[in-house]
Order: C-alpha cells, then sequence, then structure tokens
C-alpha cells in the first residue's frame, strides 16, 4: 500500500518576495515493514533557504530513522551550503536459546558545529548465565575518524558461574575514557 502527499504554497509578503514551501509525505506498507518518508522545501530569497529529507523504517527486527537537512541563509539561501543530519537505529533479536540482544545506534553531524557532532553505540546481550551491556561514544570535530582521540566506553558484564556445589557471580566494570588535543 502507498500513499504520496504533496503541499505547496506561495505566499507574496508585503516586501515582495515569494515565500515557497514545498513538502511531500509518502507512506508505504509492504511484508517486509512500513516506512515513512517526508521531503519539504523552504525558500525565502535573500533570508533563507532549506531542503529537508527524512525516512523512518519499521522492518522487525530493524527500526531506523534519518532526518537530513541542509540549508542556507542570507545571501547563502538559494545555495544550501550548510548541512546537519542525524540518523538512529534499534535492532533487537531473540535466539531459541532464550538469549537477546539489543544494539541502538545514534549519530549527529553538523557541518558548521562539529564541537557537537557525536556517534552513540549501546550494545546489550542477555543469556541465563551471562548479561553484557556496553556504551560507545566518539564526539568532536573527527567524530567518525578511526583514530579519534575524543572517545568515551562504558562497559558492565554479570556472569552467573553457579554449579552444583558453588555459587559465583562476577561483575566487571571499565571506563576508558581518552581526550585529545584534536577537536
Amino acid at each position: 500500500m502507498h500513499f504520496r502527499h504533496l503541499f505547496k504554497g506561495c505566499t507574496i509578503s508585503t516586501c515582495r518576495r515569494c515565500l515557497l514551501i514545498t513538502v511531500a509525505l509518502e507512506r508505504r506498507v509492504e511484508e517486509s515493514g512500513r516506512r515513512y518518508s517526508v521531503e519539504g522545501e523552504v525558500l525565502l530569497p535573500g533570508v533563507l533557504g532549506s531542503r529537508v529529507l527524512g525516512l523512518m523504517e519499521d522492518k522487525t527486527p530493524l527500526w531506523s530513522s534519518a532526518l537530513r537537512l541542509k540549508y542556507g541563509v542570507g545571501e547563502e539561501a538559494r545555495h544550501l551550503r550548510q548541512e546537519c543530519y542525524v540518523s538512529q537505529s534499534l535492532r533487537r533479536e531473540a535466539t531459541s536459546d532464550l538469549s537477546s540482544t539489543m544494539r541502538a545506534e545514534h549519530e549527529f553531524h553538523c557541518s558548521n558545529t562539529a564541537s557537537v557532532n557525536h556517534k552513540i553505540v549501546v550494545r546489550n546481550e542477555e543469556s541465563h548465565s551471562h548479561h553484557r551491556s556496553s556504551l560507545d561514544a566518539s564526539y568532536g570535530k573527527h567524530w567518525d575518524e578511526v583514530n579519534n582521540k575524543r572517545k568515551l566506553h562504558l562497559s558492565q558484564s554479570f556472569k552467573n558461574q553457579t554449579s552444583q556445589n558453588h555459587t559465583s557471580y562476577t561483575m566487571e566494570v571499565s571506563r576508558p575514557v581518552s581526550h585529545g588535543r584534536r577537536v
């Protein structure tokens, strides 16, 4: 099943500039899952220009979304040279032996605000004898590079090493933090 809606508008202000707004919404339902998308543009010449593309998908066991914004301000309103991007995903899986895994990711990048760019990954694994979870974050100007020195890693692990005559639980927590001079 597929639906697409398109909205367009042009308003003339007292300054004799035309404000153009275009929005397209789309919904698809398929055997593999659901998909929603949005596409939009705003243009007020000499003031603001922007283009937005968004997508959300639900394809079990994976859910994901992404949004990309390109924009220009002032004299650059028509050129859209600045860009921001954000995405999220979540994957959950269970196995026949009653263990499960979950992985969530979040990423944010903006061309003009490098200090807040980041990627975060959260993992969780569970079984009857072991529970492990971790969080990894990379941030700053070089957030997407392998050798980025601005990273945070947190992890914990619980193990049940119980036998017939012995009960033992182990917990491990680690928190290495890197701070480099690169921004």
